[in-house]
């Protein structure tokens, strides 16, 4: 990864080591934080940064997003005052659907289906506890057009959140906008631990439903996730399940799309179902899933990208 300002250490799984503070700061337990894994483990490139709160750097990501971040940002929970000593940055970035799919973040806002420039996580964390953004503070991601693959003049900001059962789903967010400066989408926001996407919905029709099952079935677990990718289109959707069955409603019909199937066995064995069809009216398809290594897994969805 370049990066001119500061060196990167690039990992799959977040480790950090605690920073020594001259500021007493006890966290609540929900300040502990999780690294964004994914749907499997070490399938998504999580970026990690070290920098220096009483600064604040510029970081150029993988793909060429820059986050601006500016002196002061951060402050510990508890009234703990400004952040002190190293911070580290968590930031992730997909663009297209292979990397949406394998985040485990569908572009779907409630029942309604979204057309994706891009989908972004950021988090601040020191010694593996959340810090916060100073009231009246804000960072800045910005975001190259050329890396978009839908049509810019459309692009809003949702923000992602997760269900009480577990799912997740996009949410407009009316303050926020990004505007195009420079070739760049400019995002300015004060909330961390977050999932940003720049979507629309999109204007497809008609919907239909469409339904698929796995097998064998005795390999379907609470890990198995079901998707639906649009070739032509930077959407995907997650199935539900009802029992073996798996449905994904509102779909655009005649679309030529890849259903995807993942899960693990109770021996932690990867299974992948992948099958290119025609979104067909109310017509029913199975996959057939197969034992695939780490690296078989991400050649094969290469196909969705």
């Amino acid at each position: 990864m370049k990066n001119l300002k500061l060196s990167i250490l690039l990992v799959s799984i977040l480790s950090f080591t605690s920073c020594d503070r001259t500021v007493e700061f006890i966290p609540e337990q929900s300040d502990i934080v999780e690294t964004p894994e994914g749907i499997i483990e070490d399938v998504i490139s999580v970026q990690n940064f070290t920098v220096d709160p009483e600064i604040g750097d510029t970081l150029i990501s993988e793909e060429g997003a820059t986050l601006i971040l500016p002196p002061f940002l951060c402050e510990y929970g508890n009234s703990g005052g400004p952040c002190i000593g190293e911070i580290e940055v968590t930031f992730v970035e997909a663009y297209n659907k292979k990397d949406m799919l394998l985040s485990g973040k569908p572009t779907m806002a409630d029942e309604q289906m979204l057309e994706s420039g891009g989908e972004f996580y950021i988090n601040i964390t020191q010694g593996g506890e959340q810090v916060y953004i100073i009231e009246g503070q804000q960072y800045e991601i910005k975001v190259p057009v050329a890396n978009t693959r839908s049509d810019s003049t459309r692009m809003k900001v949702y923000l992602g959140l997760e269900g009480t059962a577990g799912n997740f789903t996009w949410e407009l967010n009316e303050n926020l906008n990004a505007p195009i400066d420079n070739g760049n989408y400019n995002i300015v926001y004060d909330e961390l631990d977050t999932w940003i996407n720049l979507d629309y919905p999109t204007d497809l029709d008609p919907l239909t439903t469409i339904s698929t099952e796995l097998d064998p079935e005795e390999l379907i677990t609470d890990s198995t996730r079901v998707f639906v990718a649009f070739k032509n289109v930077n959407s995907v959707v997650e199935m539900s399940r009802e029992d073996n069955l798996f449905i994904a409603k509102n779909i655009p019909a005649g679309q030529e799309i890849y259903l995807v199937a993942i899960t693990k066995g109770d021996t932690e064995n990867i299974y992948l179902g992948l099958n290119s069809v025609i979104s067909e009216p109310d017509l029913a398809w199975k996959l057939n899933l197969n034992q695939v290594s780490l690296e078989e897994l991400n050649t094969q969805l290469d196909a969705i990208k």
